[in-house]
């Protein structure tokens, strides 16, 4: 299907079309606050399909989280609001989260106006590096082998980091945890999010235009 007379058209991500579309919307969210983006934990329904078990009880992967959020509300005086995954359904589960704000549908607000950004191997880390916000990888327990914990070990590399392992023994250096590796985020955004060189516009509106310059 591609061949030396196939044309390649540079363009973006539809998180960059989402950035585009929203960059100069006035936020819902004005508080100081830190964002975590929620990816259904053990009820997310790929584990079934894949027949990939969640590595650990739902019990203590909530627990364990409740854990550093306290913490981090803590240490800064920020509260921690939770991006919730598309899929979720913690209307039915109201306190798996010890009664923090739960917000579904605005991850791009909820990252653009936080101070720093939690998350496990969420694609929508790609807000973050777009709006340049630090970043904390969370995994599960550093002495349990799992597929879940080496995602999120390859995705921490990827921006220079290593996983903070959730097992109630860890400490955290935020003066560490919260610096950006600019060179970093730059190889990422042009690698995943948006090409180098690509116009500054809607995804369709790039591919519209050419089509109407043929």
């Amino acid at each position: 299907l591609i061949d030396s007379q196939t044309n390649i058209l540079n363009t973006h991500s539809m998180d960059y079309d989402l950035h585009l579309k929203k960059k100069e919307s006035k936020s819902l969210f004005n508080s100081e606050y830190v964002v975590f983006i929620d990816q259904w934990g053990p009820f997310h329904p790929d584990h079934k399909i894949c027949s990939v078990p969640f590595p650990c009880s739902s019990e203590e992967y909530y627990d364990n989280l409740n854990v550093i959020f306290s913490l981090i509300e803590d240490k800064f005086g920020y509260k921690v609001i939770i991006a919730a995954h598309p899929k979720s359904h913690y209307q039915e589960m109201p306190d798996l989260f010890m009664n923090r704000e739960i917000v579904c549908g605005e991850t791009y607000d909820l990252v653009k106006n936080s101070k720093f950004v939690l998350t496990s191997q969420s694609s929508a880390v790609h807000f973050a590096v777009i709006l340049k916000k630090p970043i904390i990888f969370l995994s599960l327990n550093s002495n349990r082998v799992n597929e879940f914990d080496l995602q999120v070990e390859c995705f921490a590399s990827k921006f220079g980091k290593s996983p903070i392992h959730l097992d109630g023994k860890y400490s955290l250096d935020f003066d560490t945890e919260l610096k950006i590796d600019k060179k970093k985020y730059l190889e990422l955004f042009e690698k995943y999010i948006k090409t180098p060189g690509s116009p500054e516009g809607y995804s369709w509106d790039i591919f519209a235009d050419y089509l109407e310059s043929l």
